[in-house]
């Protein structure tokens, strides 16, 4: 793991003023800042927490660390503290020393810190307005571990199915069913209508991502990448309602879901490609902790410009997790930030595009889809080879296409 960079200093000086200098310079790499208002933790079998005292380096409970099972290794970090106060120009302690020594205490725990592929993320909470506030709030690490290579096998069989939980009765299709006259709803704001439309309560008026994950019961132990911004609430939705009704049959097709809002709200000109961040994942199939991460998503940021960063999230899953068969990308066809993270997707993409207001596709879609070797979803149409839109058989108003040196290439 190489030490943080030049830039990673200036953008943490840039956002704390001085708490931050070159001379605190942490030993691992920053994947993203996040700051939000309270800290929730989340249960996780795959998750160990190790906890801090305010204003502390000292690891309080180091020796749960060796519960760990032999032949795991952590995967993702969040370093979880508080920012008070709130102006960092009234800090009394010198947090980059204390942001570096936390860390050098955790390596000395265990060297896996310092030499595995590791996501690390700071996540500043902000519910605080004196000092006694931000003692009671939760400090530490929340580290996230995996099973270190696996055994590799056919895609047909890579991936072991974990037990299907039961869907909780307040979102069960037999409670929904009883509601005898649910609201239409034009658009989801927030998670309590999402909640609203598993419960019965409110009725979508689109159904394309439940379309076409209907259509494809062969796609099974799934990474779900779902690009989580405002204007896809509701297509998050149908996801939810296809993945209960799978539990509820005793199916689990989904190994993974990745959520992305495209930086956690960071300034446009700190969104850098490969590195935009606000990505979190949900290695769980129950259906009430998939609702947790979502919600932590869009607590988070639901966007901002028209760009998103898809292709980081899809490399993050197809890097860092294991043991899945398909990808499958639920998108909202606007512009793609980083189409130059292409060349690195080295599994086939399956893009699921929700657009339901007019038959256009935005190309660059295209271009994922069939360079990965992938396939193309709308609500009618399944796309599954370049000729199909070559030969002007869709009905996607987006010109015609051929492949070129393996490349697919629009025919002007």
């Amino acid at each position: 793991m190489k030490n943080i960079s030049f830039l990673l200093v200036l953008v943490l000086w840039l956002i704390c003023g001085t708490a931050f200098t070159q001379s605190d310079s942490i030993p691992v790499a920053i994947r993203d800042i996040i700051q939000i208002p309270v800290y929730e933790l989340e249960s996780d079998s795959n998750q160990i927490v190790l906890t801090l005292a305010y204003a502390d380096p000292v690891i309080g409970n180091p020796e749960d660390w060796k519960k760990i099972p032999k032949g795991y290794v952590p995967y993702e970090v969040e370093l979880v503290y508080t920012k008070y106060p709130l102006d960092y120009n009234k800090w009394v302690l010198t947090y980059g020393g204390l942001l570096k020594k936390r860390i050098e205490n955790l390596i000395a725990l265990d060297s896996l810190f310092k030499t595995a592929e590791i996501d690390w993320y700071l996540v500043l909470q902000t519910n605080c307005s004196s000092g006694p506030e931000a003692k009671k709030m939760f400090h530490g690490f929340v580290i996230k571990y995996r099973a270190d290579n696996p055994p590799q096998t056919n895609a047909s069989t890579a991936s072991v199915p974990a037990p299907i939980p039961p869907v909780p009765y307040e979102f069960s299709s037999e409670a929904a069913s009883k509601v005898k006259k649910p609201k239409p709803v034009q658009t989801i704001y927030g998670i309590e209508e999402l909640e609203d439309v598993l419960r019965g309560e409110l009725r979508l008026k689109d159904s394309t991502v439940f379309k076409v994950l209907e259509r494809h019961p062969e796609w099974k132990n799934s990474l779900i990448v779902m690009d989580w911004t405002a204007s896809m609430y509701e297509y998050g939705a149908q996801l939810l309602l296809w993945h209960r009704l799978n539990l509820e049959n005793k199916i689990s097709q989904v190994s993974y879901f990745i959520f992305f809002n495209d930086g956690n709200m960071k300034p446009y000109g700190q969104k850098k490609v490969g590195n935009t961040g606000g990505i979190y994942k949900a290695a769980t199939n129950k259906i009430e902790d998939v609702i947790k991460i979502m919600n932590k998503t869009m607590s988070n940021g639901s966007g901002g410009e028209l760009e998103e960063n898809d292709l980081e999230a899809v490399l993050m899953g197809i890097t860092k997790l294991k043991n899945f068969d398909e990808v499958i990308l639920i998108a909202d066809n606007s512009p793609v930030r980083d189409m130059s993270l292409l060349s690195r997707i080295n599994r086939p993409v399956r893009v699921i595009i929700c657009d339901p207001e007019k038959q256009w596709v935005n190309p660059e879609y295209i271009k994922i889809a069939f360079e990965t070797g992938g396939s193309l979803h709308t609500l009618d149409d399944d796309i599954l080879q370049l000729e199909q839109i070559s030969e002007g058989k869709t009905k996607l108003n987006v010109g015609k296409f051929t492949m070129k040196e393996g490349k697919v290439v629009r025919i002007k």
